[in-house]
């Protein structure tokens, strides 16, 4: 695509008619293959409405340039709604507005997990994030997070099993952990930063979960630290 093109078209416009322009290709990166311009130099060709095809997620990028995006999801790096634009060009006068066709939608839902997570509560916390969620005819992803119980053994072949009677489409991604032993690791690290941390949490009265939370992180990123010293 040349970007002179425009110029070409811009002169060739008969301001009497509507006049609708489309293009297929990029307009904020310019490493794309499918680069066309920026936003700005085609809002200045004198169209009264400029239809962009090639990125699958629609955006209104000014009130007459926007891209439709795809009519259905792809995969699960496409979950906000898709759709095609409707609307009505008649003397100049634009009046156009994003309508929602999907089918299905592509729907991620994180849960976290804890060290008092049994098999049945990860399995009563996701059905109660698909049941909060119009996930019933969607393709859905649980990603589980967190630190669980050292000597828990998730199933999630099981949890997928389970669930699949639910809705139409299910898969789990496990990014959880096992937490680590606070008494173990403040026998080994009594006299450095890691069990220092471990004394100072132990010590405070008012900790909680997000406080457990958050020590485990700390002292993964310490050791991870120490192996790369």
């Amino acid at each position: 695509f040349k970007e002179e093109r425009l110029d070409s078209l811009n002169a060739s416009l008969d301001p009497s008619k509507d006049n609708i322009l489309l293009l297929h290709g990029d307009v904020s990166n310019k490493r794309d293959d499918h680069y066309l311009t920026d936003v700005d130099t085609l809002g200045k060709t004198g169209f009264d409405y400029i239809a962009l095809g090639h990125i699958h997620k629609h955006a209104f990028l000014k009130p007459h340039i926007a891209y439709s995006g795809n009519l259905e999801p792809l995969d699960f790096s496409e979950t906000d709604p898709r759709g095609f634009i409707e609307g009505t060009l008649e003397d100049g006068r634009l009046n156009v507005t994003f309508k929602k066709f999907q089918s299905r939608a592509f729907l991620v839902h994180e849960i976290e997990i804890t060290e008092e997570d049994t098999r049945d509560t990860l399995l009563m916390n996701a059905r109660s994030e698909l049941k909060a969620s119009t996930a019933t005819q969607a393709f859905n992803r649980i990603v589980i997070k967190g630190y669980h119980h050292p000597e828990m053994r998730l199933d999630t072949a099981w949890l997928k099993r389970v669930l699949e009677e639910d809705v139409h489409y299910v898969e789990i991604k496990d990014e959880s952990e096992p937490s680590l032993s606070l008494e173990d690791m403040k026998d080994a690290h009594e006299e450095d930063a890691i069990g220092q941390l471990i004394a100072d949490y132990e010590a405070d009265p008012s900790k909680n979960e997000e406080d457990h939370e958050a020590l485990q992180r700390a002292i993964r990123a310490l050791l991870e630290t120490r192996r790369h010293a």
